[in-house]
C-alpha cells in the first residue's frame, strides 16, 4: 500500500484548500534541466507532483514532465517508468509502514536516474486534523540504508534538515 484512504483525503484536502501545498518542485528546476542535459533527455517524471509546477516551470522550454501525485484528482494514475524520475519533499510525508512501498514503487518507474530529496524536520503546517504531514522523519544515515536496498546510490548530501540523493537501479 503506497497510502492510507484516510491519509490519502488529508493531503487532498490540503492541495484543495492550500494554494502553497504541493508546490516546491518548481525550486528545483534548475538542477533537473542540468540532469537533463547530462543525460542528453527531455523527459522525466515528477513523483509527488502536487501542483504540476516543475511541470509548468519546464514544459515552455521544451520538456516533457509525467506528474504523479496520488492525492491530486487527474495525476493519481499509477506511472509508467522514466529514464529520469524526480521525487521533491515527498518521502517524509509517507506513512511510516508505507516508506518501503513507496521507495519500491519509485524503484518501479526509475529506468536510469533518481533525483530525491527528503525533509528530515516537521513541517511547519498542520493537517486538517492537527497532525504534522511530515509523518516519516529519520536521519541521513536512515534514509540512505534504506535507499541502498532499492538503488545504488550515485551520490548523497546532508544539508540543511534535508536529503538529498542520487540513484539508479541495480543492475
Amino acid at each position: 500500500m503506497l497510502i492510507s484512504d484516510e491519509y490519502r483525503a488529508l493531503n487532498a484536502q490540503m492541495h484543495r484548500d492550500k494554494p502553497k501545498w504541493g508546490a516546491v518542485g518548481v525550486a528545483n528546476a534548475d538542477m533537473v534541466t542540468h540532469l537533463c542535459h547530462k543525460m542528453g533527455t527531455n523527459i522525466l517524471l515528477d513523483y509527488g507532483a502536487g501542483r504540476e509546477k516543475l511541470r509548468h516551470a519546464l514544459e515552455p522550454h521544451g520538456y516533457k514532465v509525467s506528474s504523479y501525485d496520488p492525492c491530486v484528482p487527474g495525476i493519481d494514475t499509477p506511472p509508467a517508468p522514466h529514464d529520469l524520475v524526480v521525487c521533491f519533499d515527498v518521502l517524509e510525508h509517507v506513512e511510516p509502514d508505507c516508506v518501503d512501498a513507496v521507495i519500491a514503487d519509485l524503484a518501479r518507474v526509475t529506468r536510469k536516474i533518481g533525483l530525491y530529496s527528503v525533509s528530515m524536520k516537521p513541517a511547519k503546517r498542520s493537517l486538517p486534523d492537527g497532525t504534522n504531514p511530515h509523518r516519516s522523519l529519520h536521519p541521513y544515515t536512515w534514509w540512505a540504508e534504506k535507499f541502498e536496498q532499492y538503488f545504488e546510490i550515485l551520490t548523497a548530501k546532508e544539508q540543511d534538515d534535508s536529503f538529498g540523493v542520487i540513484v539508479r537501479p541495480k543492475a
